[in-house]
């Protein structure tokens, strides 16, 4: 488990393609209540998938599953060229 003060350095992207208003502030809230940081709400733009979806680096596989615990979203994929966790949304969680 990792501390409180790592995991404030975190980054994590909750982007909406679900049309659901607010609901990627909503996820926000529940990731930030949970103690991460620097968390940003935005709008989804792009190809969605079909099911809401955790992307991450390679390199923070470690971080994205607490997010996966934290949503309790089943689909978690690593992407290349990404420096932050993205969670896209397409639907409520």
């Amino acid at each position: 488990v990792r501390s409180r003060r790592q995991r404030q350095m975190c980054i994590r992207d909750s982007l909406n393609a679900s049309g659901i208003n607010g609901l990627a502030a909503k996820t926000k809230d529940k990731v930030a209540a949970d103690g991460f940081t620097k968390v940003s709400a935005e709008n989804f733009q792009g190809t969605k998938p079909a099911v809401n979806t955790i992307y991450y680096p390679s390199d923070r596989e470690a971080e994205a599953r607490e997010v996966q615990r934290v949503l309790n979203i089943d689909m978690i994929v690593p992407k290349d060229g990404l420096e932050t966790i993205q969670v896209v949304l397409v639907g409520r969680l």
